[in-house]
């Protein structure tokens, strides 16, 4: 782990044996720090507590039996936001602890706000519950709901993949949306006119090349 994590770009990297199976609390946890690897402190046994949130990371994928995707949070540590990835780890049918990394969450948000949809359409990242992750305007305080999209919201619950249309300051627009495999959903929207102009584009060509297949089969 030491060596892994002075080379990944992963924030930390970390092993917790199950407190249940040795009795206490252990685990093997380094940071990269300048491209060294830095051995953090033990976590005290008091935090192993199923039904404080922050404890998330640990308990889910315990619970859920496969990966777990964390929603951004502040680390202070790392003074940024980060995003952990943790599995369950298991010899057998017996519990061994939770590994997983701490990854910048910068990383997601360039990424998705790097994503171009026609001319002025943009993408966003929405949590498992429909709240706002990456989004030019709004925040994690906000979701699908609060800003009166109510419908959309519906849709998403009840369907992993999709797309709709609603009315922004005036404008009719189009979204597209898909789930994660961690249960965040991808949006996609884009003003309406900017389809049909595309639409209409296609159809120009199209009729174009039937033309010319007409001219050069007389």
């Amino acid at each position: 782990i030491k060596e892994t994590a002075s080379k990944t770009k992963a924030l930390s990297l970390y092993f917790y044996f199950d407190p249940d199976l040795i009795e206490g609390s252990r685990n093997i946890s380094f940071s990269s720090k300048d491209g060294e690897a830095v051995r953090n402190a033990q976590l005290p046994i008091e935090s192993f507590d199923k039904n404080d949130s922050g404890m998330d990371w640990f308990y889910k994928p315990i619970e859920r039996k496969t990966g777990y995707w964390s929603d951004p949070y502040y680390w202070e540590p790392h003074k940024r936001d980060v995003v952990s990835y943790t599995i369950p780890v298991y010899s057998g049918d017996i519990l061994l602890g939770v590994m997983g990394a701490d990854i910048d969450f910068s990383i997601f948000n360039n990424a998705i706000n790097n994503i171009n949809v026609y001319n002025t359409g943009y993408a966003s990242l929405l949590s498992s519950e429909l709240e706002f992750l990456v989004h030019p305007e709004y925040s994690i305080e906000d979701s699908l709901e609060s800003i009166g999209l109510e419908e959309l919201a519906s849709a998403a619950k009840s369907r992993s993949l999709g797309t709709g249309e609603f009315k922004s300051e005036g404008q009719d627009k189009i979204v597209g949306y898909g789930e994660l495999q961690n249960g965040q959903l991808i949006l996609t929207v884009v003003p309406k006119t900017e389809v049909l102009e595309k639409a209409n584009d296609m159809s120009s060509t199209l009729m174009a090349v039937a033309a010319g297949a007409i001219l050069l089969s007389i």
